[in-house]
């Protein structure tokens, strides 16, 4: 068994499911959003291989494409994490360094039946999960084992919520 695998919970494939789906939903109607003024950019079509890179974002002027790393979390847990309650936002153990150009974004999962755009999400540039070594924490998923997370200072993390007089993201800072 790879390193890899032994720092992450085993895998559960309803949780796997829904949660990905959710994700995906809210991750391309955001990026959708974000680059209707940039008509040079647009979502390639999703292709689930488990790995690193949940949406691709492909810029036809240059051929780069920037990879968005998706997790949905509980409204708890979202809110945890999106008003800085905790000292660092725990990120499950990716192969970011799959990545050269890319973005990890959490969305609240209880956004799933909202027809429109995210209302809010947090998440960073993948360039500075790389900088951090995973750690071991116990999770409420897998009780009395520890699996491996980048554990991210909250300063490191920026928050959007959608402002819908402006029509856009505004940074929410804590």
């Amino acid at each position: 068994m790879s390193d890899y695998l032994k720092g992450r919970t085993s895998f559960d494939k309803n949780r796997y499911e829904r949660n990905d789906s959710i994700g995906k939903k809210l991750g391309v109607s955001f990026l959708n959003f974000m680059i209707d003024k940039k008509q040079h950019k647009k979502i390639l079509p999703i292709v689930e291989n488990k790995k690193c890179g949940d949406i691709k974002l492909l810029d036809t002027i240059t051929g780069n494409i920037t990879y968005y790393e998706i997790e949905v979390r509980s409204k708890k847990d979202f809110d945890n994490n999106f008003f800085g309650y905790y000292n660092t936002v725990d990120i499950p153990l990716k192969k970011f360094e799959q990545i050269e150009n890319g973005y990890y974004l959490a969305f609240d999962e209880s956004e799933e039946f909202n027809d429109g755009l995210p209302k809010r999400l947090y998440g960073l540039d993948i360039s500075i999960i790389k900088n951090h070594s995973p750690k071991y924490k116990e999770t409420k998923f897998n009780p009395g084992k520890k699996e491996l997370f980048y554990q991210i200072p909250k300063n490191l993390i920026k928050r959007y919520k959608l402002d819908t007089l402006k029509g856009k993201y505004i940074e929410y800072t804590i």
